[in-house]
């Protein structure tokens, strides 16, 4: 049977840790960063029935899930990658964590295919670093407004990828290793956030003079630091209802 958690429980781990056990979950998508928040909360015993985890939206780091493992020894889980217009596009299952801080994003689906890009998008060998690209039978064929299609969307040699915004290398096995963003746009509890939209925006109020707002790296977990230079003085429960 399929249950379906309430918004509230999404944000709130005791009403998740409620309903994952009276409904005795066996299978679950979740973001590194919400599993993080389960430990540190202490309870992790929210995932205790479950069998298969998938993983994404953000990378997942070997410290958390080889406590996944030891906590859930029969658990499977799952790391998925992709961008939003071409999402699932690579797998990791692989349970061999040797010496590595984040874990490969894996392999292309069938019909998929991911190469690496330097700035003039010539295709870069296996070990070098560059921009994730996506093509393949499940990208998205375009905005409804295609004029912001030249940001994302690239060709080389006749086929159409989407350009993703990580930044990665393909090992020896083929495997994607992600290195980081090429742009400032991170990642959020799962959701693609681009810090200057927020600078641009908080500017826009009449006491501000001028932000600007920094990614942190917390024990695997991005926060967003806002710093501003004000006209008058300006409370926190202003700027929030702006």
């Amino acid at each position: 049977s399929l249950f379906v958690y309430s918004d509230e429980s999404n944000n709130n781990p005791v009403w998740f840790q409620e309903l994952s056990l009276k409904n005795k979950v066996t299978r679950l998508f979740l973001t590194p960063t919400f599993i993080q928040l389960l430990y540190d909360c202490e309870m992790e015993n929210a995932l205790s029935s479950l069998q298969y985890l998938e993983i994404s939206r953000e990378p997942i780091s070997v410290e958390l899930f080889r406590r996944l493992k030891s906590s859930f020894p029969t658990l499977k889980v799952v790391g998925r990658y992709g961008a939003t217009e071409a999402p699932g596009t690579a797998y990791f299952t692989n349970e061999n964590t040797d010496s590595q801080r984040i874990l490969p994003l894996g392999k292309p689906i069938q019909n998929t295919n991911i190469k690496v890009f330097n700035e003039k998008k010539e295709e870069l060998p296996l070990g070098i670093i560059g921009e994730i690209a996506i093509s393949g039978a499940s990208i998205s064929t375009g905005y409804f407004h295609s004029n912001l299609e030249e940001n994302t969307f690239m060709e080389s040699e006749g086929i159409r990828y989407v350009k993703t915004g990580d930044l990665g290398l393909i090992d020896n096995e083929g495997k994607l290793i992600l290195q980081g963003r090429k742009t400032r746009m991170v990642k959020v509890r799962g959701y693609r956030v681009e810090p200057g939209e927020i600078e641009y925006n908080l500017k826009l109020h009449p006491k501000i003079i001028k932000s600007i707002v920094v990614a942190v790296n917390d024990k695997n977990n991005i926060r967003l630091l806002v710093f501003y230079t004000q006209k008058k003085r300006l409370n926190q429960r202003e700027l929030k209802s702006f």
